[in-house]
């Protein structure tokens, strides 16, 4: 684009000084990468990982989407390849696996159960499984750096994409679930390549660009259900669009079609992600008592209700193909609207908080990224040069981020990553005011800042608070889950019992499922077995303080903190 060109012009853009941006990303990659690979050996097991990786692997070696269908199978299915070569064994119990072959049941229950023996009670090295799976998510991070480098660069020129990566790689959210086996990585990258891919189809609507565009939603609809919120992103960049460039009728109808070829190139990528599997949706009778009744859910219907659903779902039902990807759909829906447990700033809820995600925004993103962004907005919005540019980043981001607030389960600032890689490339368009005093000396303080914090925040990324929140160490109390304990710390709390030689604790941390801390060799008591009378040290993860799973144990103060998000305390004096 003109823009980009007249800037690089301007900045410098010889031979040499792509050489050396060139290497200077390099290096910044390959140090996330060390970094990842180190995080990968030395966090334990979180929640939702064994599930993930277990799941892939029978997708690999049985070609069956039965576990797990609340998620696409892409991105477990790439973390599983690694295990091909290890052969581990399978567990004995196959009942979870008879049972989840229901279509009409969620079986995450046998999803999970068959994770845990899979890991801790069938033989398996279960650090290995975990290491080798998480390589393949560290390699996806390795390519959503590369992919916000080539889009920054295309925009700003190779210092912006430079600047893009700088604040990406120092992003404490990214490095915190950047080699973790999950979705979130994986979602943040197809977005992100298929906004960009409908942008280019926009400006420029010719073949090459509906397959790329076909491609990129494909891809990303493979990763992760919250994909369909690029629907709504779509519309509202079509919209815009039409209203810039006044579209004539017959040029907006020429753009519909080649959208819609998108949408069925994309379809049949889809079905390729589940291997082109033929197997028909189930047709019941009666579709809403089956589903209730097999969910033990509370619902009652009116006859004209269960008329039109088990109607509707007879004639759309022949065409469900790959209908585990339909089924994990209408779950993942269900999950946002029915909410799901979570303790945010002193409540408790299941129904979920319209601002919990603007919340987690400010409090988990760096201060300087934070400044840097604020900056971005204002001076790119109302140069008349970049006004375009930057306001395709900010729909695109901050559509997803208002979708998901209305999402009943929030469980983390993870849910909202895919709008962090678009506010990076943002951030790559203040090189425009580089020679510009006092902006310069603010982008260079803002990112020493930035590196003093992700130093300081090292290994612990995921329980990663701003000094506005009052840092890592209050993070426990503003909210929990997978924006601060997620099972991340077990290594680190075994670690800490032998080097201070705690005997006996009780101990409420078994993400993995009960087998996981004995599979470890850790002695300890189960915190069932506490009384108001009991002594000695209770070790405890935050999600749990305000759980209810030890009363009144939220009125009092730490005496240590283990790691930010693993508490622990001395009972004595202690009324619990």
């Amino acid at each position: 684009m003109h823009f980009s060109r007249s800037l690089s012009q301007f900045l410098g853009d010889s031979k040499k000084v792509k050489r050396l941006v060139i290497v200077l990303v390099g290096l910044l990659l390959a140090g996330q990468l060390i970094g990842q690979l180190y995080l990968a050996k030395t966090d334990s097991q979180t929640s939702d990982e064994g599930v993930h990786l277990s799941a892939g692997y029978t997708y690999l070696t049985r070609h069956d989407y039965r576990f797990n269908p609340e998620h696409p199978p892409l991105v477990k299915k790439l973390a599983a390849l690694p295990l091909l070569f290890l052969h581990p064994k399978m567990p004995a119990n196959q009942s979870y696996w008879k049972n989840a072959a229901n279509f009409f049941y969620d079986s995450w229950k046998e999803n999970r159960y068959f994770a845990q023996d899979w890991f801790y009670s069938s033989g398996n090295n279960a650090n290995q499984l975990l290491f080798w799976g998480r390589v393949p998510i560290t390699l996806l991070t390795l390519i959503l750096g590369l992919a916000i480098f080539f889009f920054s660069a295309s925009l700003w020129g190779w210092w912006g994409g430079l600047l893009s990566v700088l604040v990406y790689v120092l992003d404490p959210n990214i490095a915190a679930h950047g080699h973790l086996i999950t979705t979130d990585i994986g979602i943040a990258l197809g977005y992100l390549i298929a906004t960009f891919a409908f942008w280019n189809l926009l400006k420029k609507p010719d073949w090459k660009a509906v397959g790329l565009f076909g491609l990129a939603l494909g891809i990303a609809s493979l990763m992760k259900f919250t994909s369909v919120i690029l629907l709504p992103t779509f519309i509202l960049l079509l919209i815009w669009h039409v209203y810039l460039n006044k579209l004539k009728v017959n040029q907006f109808w020429k753009l519909i079609g080649q959208i819609a070829l998108g949408f069925l190139l994309a379809w049949l990528i889809i079905w390729a992600g589940y291997g082109f599997n033929t197997q028909k949706a189930s047709i019941n009778g009666d579709i809403t008592n089956t589903v209730l009744m097999q969910n033990s859910i509370a619902v009652t219907f009116s006859p004209l209700e269960k008329s039109f659903i088990n109607n509707s779902y007879k004639i759309i039902s022949p065409v469900l193909y790959p209908r585990y990807y339909f089924k994990g759909l209408i779950m993942v829906l269900s999950h946002a609207e029915g909410g799901q447990t979570d303790y945010f700033l002193g409540h408790l809820s299941s129904k979920g908080w319209w601002y919990y995600f603007p919340v987690m925004f400010s409090a988990k993103t760096p201060v300087a990224t934070l400044v840097l962004l604020i900056m971005a907005i204002w001076l790119l919005i109302k140069n008349e040069k970049t006004r375009v540019i930057a306001s395709f980043l900010l729909i695109s981001s901050v559509t997803y981020l208002i979708v998901a607030m209305f999402s009943k389960a929030d469980l983390g600032i993870r849910h909202i990553l895919p709008i962090y890689p678009l506010l990076f490339i943002l951030i790559g368009g203040l090189v425009t005011v580089w020679p510009l005093q006092p902006w310069r000396n603010i982008i260079i303080l803002s990112l020493i800042y930035l590196l003093i914090s992700f130093s300081f925040a090292a290994p612990h990324f995921l329980a990663y608070f701003n000094e506005l929140w009052g840092g890592s160490d209050h993070g426990y109390l503003i909210t929990s889950d997978s924006s601060v304990d997620w099972g991340q710390d077990l290594f680190r709390i075994q670690n800490y019992i032998k080097t201070h030689n705690i005997k006996d604790p009780y101990i409420d941390y078994a993400w993995g499922g009960p087998n996981e801390l004995s599979y470890y060799h850790i002695q300890y008591r189960p915190v069932s077995q506490l009384t108001p009378s009991s002594t000695g040290d209770l070790i405890i993860g935050a999600s749990s303080i305000f759980s209810g799973d030890v009363p009144n144990l939220s009125k009092y103060k730490p005496d240590a903190f283990i790691t930010p998000s693993v508490l622990l305390y001395h009972l004595k004096g202690k009324s619990l």
